[in-house]
């Protein structure tokens, strides 16, 4: 009997590569690993290099783009589940509308209408879709607000927050379009709502998010800590619970897990004394020791290792216009129990995530080990 197709949209991205990395190891599906560029050899080496020995053919290669019309309908066609990770990731752009909401809202679409066609052709089943905590995020909210799986995001514009916008009405264009269908097209959609998303990269092009934050801090460029609380999750968390609920949950027609199938995915918010103690986590002990847990994280560090607004922006200004303008001195809170109670999960802990991120950039020549820095 032949394996079941999973596809993979943005799979040489840094949450795509993860899930066909778990895709690969942990199931017998076959899986169609969608990029810009199929011919790109340099950008998909390291994908090919994950796939086990004597499973050749399990993974293959199809071109699209999210501002292509009908890109996706060959890659899908023939499938039974996609894993929608593909979207823009800016926070700003001199044409947000255009650049930003446009691309992520209509690439979208594109997805949709190529499910919508496999449906029709008999084997498709389910969409599960990388939305974002900014789809429910809503900075509006009184402070204390624990936010959940019932909220959304009505206070971003594409003028004030143009990234957080386009997840929103990325979301919203999926609830309408699956809602939309004759019950002949219809298919589920599962949305999952990362927080900040750390962990080891993959692939050097990894390198324009979170990993160069942490790497920023091992290095010095960013000399104290920035002042920011945020809700994050592991990567590879974020790749299990995407894998998990292409059979696991029922979706109905399509849910915000409450209207849709909505999902917050992460861990406890990382408050300032956390993101501090990332400073002091980096100089108190070896990179990749094992002597975590001999380093007190309750305890914080002095204040002056924080880094107040006014460093933090003329060392991040892209980053600051984003986080330090909206949740400066902010504690957001998130309730993530209904994943854990759906899937059983855990989250990685905060130290494993952080110390296998170090390794990484080690491992891959990002920043000096501490003996070659010594020696």
């Amino acid at each position: 009997m032949a394996a079941e197709i999973v596809v993979v949209t943005g799979a040489t991205g840094f949450v795509g590569s993860y899930v066909v990395k778990e895709l690969l190891e942990t199931t017998s599906y076959a899986v169609r690993a969608v990029v810009r560029d199929a011919q790109n050899a340099d950008k998909t080496q390291f994908l090919r290099d994950l796939v086990p020995e004597g499973d050749d053919g399990r993974l293959s290669f199809w071109s699209a783009d999210l501002t292509s019309d009908g890109s996706f309908d060959a890659a899908v066609m023939g499938s039974h589940y996609v894993v929608h990770t593909a979207a823009t990731v800016s926070l700003t752009a001199r044409h947000p509308q255009r650049d930003i909401v446009d691309v992520n809202v209509n690439g979208v679409r594109n997805v949709l209408r190529a499910c919508q066609q496999a449906t029709r052709a008999g084997t498709f089943r389910r969409m599960v879709m990388t939305a974002s905590v900014s789809t429910i995020e809503d900075l509006a909210l009184p402070a204390g607000h624990v936010f959940t799986e019932a909220d959304f995001n009505n206070s971003a514009t594409v003028q004030n927050d143009p990234y957080p916008y386009s997840k929103r009405m990325s979301e919203q264009a999926a609830m309408d379009f699956v809602q939309a269908l004759s019950s002949e097209d219809k298919f589920e959609v599962v949305f999952v709502n990362p927080g900040a998303i750390y962990g080891p990269h993959l692939a050097a092009h990894h390198l324009n998010g979170s990993s160069a934050i942490i790497r920023d801090l091992m290095t010095g460029k960013v000399p104290m800590c920035p002042q920011l609380a945020f809700g994050y999750v592991d990567v590879r968390d974020v790749a299990k619970v995407h894998v998990a609920l292409l059979t696991q949950g029922t979706a109905g027609a399509s849910s915000h897990w409450s209207s849709s199938t909505l999902l917050t995915c992460m861990s406890n918010p990382m408050p300032q004394s956390a993101i501090c103690w990332w400073r002091a986590f980096l100089l108190a002990i070896p990179f990749s020791g094992e002597n975590i847990e001999r380093l007190d994280v309750k305890s914080g560090v002095p204040a002056q290792s924080c880094l107040n607004k006014q460093g933090w922006q003329a060392l991040h200004p892209t980053v600051i216009t984003h986080y330090d303008q909206l949740t400066h001195d902010l504690q957001p809170l998130f309730d993530s129990s209904k994943i854990r109670q759906l899937l059983g999960f855990e989250f990685t802990a905060k130290e494993k995530t952080l110390k296998d991120s170090m390794d990484a950039l080690i491992a891959h020549g990002e920043v000096e080990s501490p003996a070659e820095a010594n020696s």
